[in-house]
């Protein structure tokens, strides 16, 4: 499946399974930043691979 998806099996292997943490509030409390719902962020990046003709 990874070579179908564009990386290698190696990257997968080093690069698969770990567990991201990540701290946003820095972003939300100083930056006054906001982020998408999760649903339309996963569509708008579809869409925008798809423009882009990066699936077929």
């Amino acid at each position: 499946m990874a070579p179908f998806a564009g990386v290698s099996r190696e990257f997968v292997k080093r690069n698969i399974g770990f567990v991201l943490k990540a701290d946003n509030s820095k972003s939300i409390n100083e930056l006054g930043l906001t982020s998408a719902a999760i649903d339309k962020a996963v569509i708008a990046m579809f869409e925008q691979m798809h423009r882009h003709k990066h699936f077929e």
